[in-house]
């Protein structure tokens, strides 16, 4: 990429996050990295106001935690989220991602 505000990653035989050695502007969140991963926090309830805000969907809490324990997709939990949508409509997405799943009917 051309231009990117931050870029970080991890080995999988390192403990520790890489970035980027480059100067940063003096500035609470300077690279804008705290504000695009703040739903990433692990907590359900940061989630719920994203979707709520940005996708116009008010997810229950109790839903989005079965996501972030990564229980396994089931057409029941599928519908909590899209009710519109079944299990096997996702097969491929699922399948590209690696999340685990019950097999769809």
């Amino acid at each position: 990429m051309d231009n990117i505000s931050f870029c970080i990653w991890k080995l999988h035989t390192a403990d520790f996050w890489g970035k980027g050695d480059f100067k940063f502007a003096v500035d609470e969140d300077p690279d804008g990295s705290e504000y695009l991963l703040e739903i990433f926090d692990c907590n359900p309830e940061t989630y719920r106001i994203f979707a709520l805000e940005y996708y116009e969907v008010d997810l229950d809490v109790a839903t989005i935690a079965k996501f972030y324990n990564h229980l396994p997709l089931t057409d029941e939990l599928v519908k909590e989220v899209n009710s519109e949508v079944t299990l096997k409509q996702l097969d491929k997405d699922i399948l590209e991602i690696g999340y685990p799943c019950v097999d769809a009917t």
